[in-house]
């Protein structure tokens, strides 16, 4: 009983293969990665520390009082409002916030929520109303997913 040997894969055309794929490319308008050309020229060298190497010359009051001080322009910096179409705020204006609690108030805010059937964050922003933070009612969902 002698085996035959099983035949071997053919042989890739890497070439071919490139070149039909690079005109596949070029058919439907796919950009295509480029390595830029590297230069022979010389290495540059590393920047020195700059806190060793540079002198600051002393202060001088005069130019101080010639030049006019730079300034920024100031903004009315305003918190963004709650929406007044009675709508929830969309997902797309909502923030995050990841926030570490000790474990007792975590099973304490997990407790309550399941006991009143509501979600975290339903009681969290509950408790934040009740502290003076404005919450608009359409915000105050109990829960999300029961809007999905």
């Amino acid at each position: 009983m002698s085996a035959s040997p099983k035949p071997g894969f053919p042989p890739l055309q890497l070439e071919e293969f490139d070149a039909r794929l690079d005109a596949e490319a070029a058919r439907r308008g796919i950009p295509t990665l480029t390595t830029p050309a590297r230069s022979e020229g010389p290495r540059p060298q590393p920047k020195p520390d700059a806190k060793k190497d540079v002198v600051t010359p002393p202060a001088d009051p005069t130019d101080a009082a010639e030049r006019p001080a730079k300034r920024r322009p100031t903004r009315a910096k305003t918190a963004p409002k709650a929406p007044e179409d009675n709508q929830p705020t969309p997902r797309s204006r909502m923030k995050s916030l990841n926030v570490e609690l000790p474990d007792y108030v975590w099973v304490e805010l997990k407790s309550r929520a399941a006991r009143e059937m509501v979600s975290v964050r339903h009681v969290i922003m509950r408790l934040l109303k009740d502290a003076g933070i404005e919450i608009a009612a359409a915000d105050l969902i109990e829960d999300g997913r029961r809007l999905r």
